[in-house]
């Protein structure tokens, strides 16, 4: 035990040591660690010159860069990695990263940007992961990413509002899609993800789409996650999820959902994880939902309630045999209250007996 502990503090120490900083006017504010540059955290304005050429990794995180020059990195070649998250751009000139052909991980997120120029990563064939969240971008914005058939990872935050018809759909090679915390989306196009063939996760949380169309889904076979977590849908098409037979996670909590039919879940063999939570969701209207979960061998995680009698339960120890549900009530009936009760028709009630008339009457 001694020896191990004795080995962990000269790591560290050796660590320590080997963090120095940068030799070069401008740049020696910066950490140079091997070939990482650590230039986060400075209260920077612009990018220091005389960046080592043999930078792999490159932290210009939490300052207030507003703009940056063409030619900033146009030496380093080796670059793998940049972070500019949490700055103040509103602008990049085309050829920024024309240079840096090995770059694999780009971080934009918490910038002002509102558009990028198309040819932006046309040189960055290298190129995995785009994380652009919480920008200004609208879709019109987006036509860089024609040029970007291998990357598998966008990450979009704050869309503003739909321009033209987003530009990534066209990208077979994209699995993973955020459209994500907090935007602004409204409703989406029916082919939004129609030639994303490989799609495997998509997250459109926290927007206040209110519907959905049908075929939204229907392409995208390999979908293994989808997130519609705090929006305000209403209800679901039958189809949705039609398509979608590898389909293992969905998050509808945090709608306006009254009820769930069976039906959407008709062609998901493998689902394991699913959250309904904080919906007003009315137990008496769920019997086909709630005999669809107790038949599901896979679904190891799921959420939910519904209301009965004011009250809430969950979903799964509620004993449908408790609602006596007349036949001019069944499902969509006018007569249905949203806590679970029913209200009695009007042909139901007794009019008034002739002496409670009168006693009404002399009582005006």
């Amino acid at each position: 035990m001694l020896y191990i502990v004795t080995v962990i503090v000269i790591v560290s120490l050796l660590e320590q040591t080997y963090a120095v900083p940068c030799s070069g006017q401008q740049i020696s504010v910066c950490e140079c660690i091997d070939t990482l540059v650590d230039c986060e955290n400075l209260n920077l304005t612009t990018v220091p010159s005389n960046i080592p050429i043999t930078t792999t990794k490159l932290g210009l995180s939490n300052n207030h860069i507003s703009t940056i020059a063409e030619h900033a990195f146009v030496d380093l070649v080796s670059l793998e990695s940049i972070n500019l998250f949490d700055n103040a751009l509103s602008s990049l000139p085309a050829e920024l990263f024309s240079s840096n052909i090995n770059l694999k991980i780009i971080t934009l997120q918490g910038n002002n940007l509102s558009s990028l120029p198309a040819q932006l990563f046309s040189s960055n064939t290298n190129l995995e992961v785009i994380n652009l969240f919480k920008n200004a971008l609208k879709f019109g914005g987006l036509v860089f990413l024609k040029h970007k058939p291998g990357v598998y990872k966008f990450g979009f935050q704050y869309f503003k509002q739909f321009t033209t018809r987003i530009v990534f759909v066209e990208h077979q090679a994209s699995d993973y899609v955020k459209i994500f915390f907090n935007n602004a989306l409204s409703s989406l196009p029916a082919d939004l993800f129609s030639s994303n063939i490989n799609l495997e996760s998509i997250n459109l949380g926290s927007n206040i789409l209110s519907s959905l169309p049908p075929e939204l889904f229907s392409s995208n076979t390999k979908l293994r996650t989808i997130n519609l977590f705090n929006n305000s849908l209403s209800s679901l098409p039958a189809e949705l999820f039609s398509s979608n037979i590898n389909l293992k996670v969905i998050f509808l909590n945090s709608n306006v959902l009254t009820t769930i039919s069976a039906n959407i879940f008709g062609s998901l063999t493998n689902i394991s994880d699913l959250n309904v939570e904080n919906n007003p969701l009315v137990c008496c209207d769920l019997k086909d939902f709630i005999e669809w979960l107790d038949l599901q061998t896979k679904l190891t995680e799921f959420s939910g309630q519904c209301t009965y009698l004011a009250n809430d339960t969950d979903i799964r120890d509620f004993n449908t045999s408790e609602c006596i549900i007349p036949e001019s009530c069944k499902h969509g009936d006018t007569n249905k209250r949203s806590d679970g009760e029913w209200k009695i028709p009007r042909k139901w009630k007794k009019k008034p007996s002739p002496l409670i008339f009168e006693l009404k009457s002399s009582m005006k």
